[in-house]
């Protein structure tokens, strides 16, 4: 998540607010919250947020958030906001906001930038693993190895109609 808002920062170097939304009800959602209220504090950028229960609320709870004064809008690996996604995304555009996400398969759906997790790469680390205890191999014998890798996901199309430069860095 540091990564993420390196890159907001980047972007959107006046920045002074982020709107989100999340399932509450969601663990994994909570916990990613906690953590970025942190991190956005320690970078000196407001967090706004929004929480909504299933689906049929994100669109509009995206379009609140879009009322409030922020710059941007980020989205975390929130199941019941990546099911929503379309909604999210129109919002967004509706509002000429950048919508940063940390899920690089969402990227072309209307996002601006996502950085996350790169799964190809990483699920096929870890087949490399499967498939050496399928073949014999005892798992407690496989040296531990991180298998996950970073993926910055950079969407030209959203940027040209935000006016947004993306630096070369």
């Amino acid at each position: 998540m540091d990564d993420t808002l390196v890159v907001i920062r980047e972007l959107l170097p006046k920045v002074q607010a982020v709107g989100t939304l999340y399932n509450s009800s969601e663990a994994n959602s909570r916990k990613v919250i906690e953590v970025g209220r942190e991190l956005f504090q320690k970078h000196g950028i407001k967090l706004e947020e929004v929480t909504v229960t299933n689906t049929s609320e994100v669109f509009q709870a995206a379009q609140v958030l879009t009322t409030r004064k922020i710059q941007a809008i980020w989205i975390t690996g929130d199941n019941t906001a990546l099911q929503a996604f379309e909604g999210i995304a129109k919002a967004a555009v509706d509002a000429r906001l950048p919508l940063v996400i940390n899920d690089p398969e969402f990227t072309e759906r209307g996002a601006l930038v996502a950085v996350g997790i790169g799964w190809q790469r990483t699920c096929q680390g870890a087949a490399k693993r499967v498939a050496q205890v399928l073949l014999g191999e005892k798992p407690q014998n496989l040296p531990f190895e991180n298998v996950v890798v970073k993926k910055l996901v950079l969407n030209s199309d959203v940027a040209r109609k935000l006016g947004i430069t993306f630096p070369e860095s």
